[in-house]
């Protein structure tokens, strides 16, 4: 219901040639920093009429989120559990050591992974089947963390390339595998039912991807 009036609020808005309304976001902590950071200062000064929601959460939990039509955009990994999607970027896992370029190889019980939340849900989802046990694992919540107790010899780190670039850091990167390609994706239920605020976000978001 409250979707419907957001909708029906927009409509009204779009037929005095405004904008208006809600956005609700989704997005990994990647599409945040690396996305959403350069199209919101642009997005809210060509529509100050529209507020932006934005929530941050592990891959699984930004889909969910949509499936549950609970936002109306969000930016994740593939797989993309039926989900539309449009690419935005390529990305992949690598390992990250405080002194030696260690590799990995993650179908091998590995005893000193030290993890973020996102890696962790990412390698869990991608390599379903593939018999991964990370249950000797230490996971924290934040990339951050996760590069400073890797940084203070607390074992090897398994993380995203592009997030690793975002913090400043001077770890040896290793290989990982499986190889571990992803991709990360606009998605949503419909791009052709989005909302007008929200079909303004999308066009913003796709003409800046890197």
């Amino acid at each position: 219901m409250a979707d419907l009036e957001n909708r029906l609020y927009q409509r009204a808005y779009a037929e005095n040639h405004l904008i208006g309304g809600v956005i609700r976001v989704a997005t990994v902590p990647l599409g945040a920093s690396l996305v959403l950071a350069r199209v919101l200062p642009i997005f809210k000064k060509q529509f100050p009429g529209v507020q932006v929601e934005l929530l941050e959460g592990t891959p699984l939990e930004v889909k969910n989120m949509l499936l549950n039509y609970q936002v109306d955009l969000g930016i994740s990994t593939s797989p993309y559990m039926g989900l539309e999607h449009k690419l935005l970027m390529m990305d992949r896992m690598i390992s990250i050591h405080r002194d030696d370029a260690v590799n990995i190889d993650l179908k091998k019980k590995n005893s000193d992974l030290v993890l973020c939340r996102v890696a962790y849900d990412s390698i869990m989802e991608q390599l379903a089947g593939q018999n991964i046990d990370l249950s000797h694992s230490t996971v924290m919540e934040a990339a951050s963390t996760q590069i400073n107790m890797v940084e203070e010899g607390n074992g090897t780190g398994v993380i995203s390339e592009l997030m690793l670039s975002t913090i400043p850091n001077a770890l040896v990167r290793g290989r990982v595998f499986p190889n571990m390609e992803t991709e990360i994706s606009l998605i949503t239920q419909s791009f052709d039912d989005l909302s007008a605020a929200a079909k303004e976000m999308a066009n913003m978001i796709l003409e800046r991807s890197l």
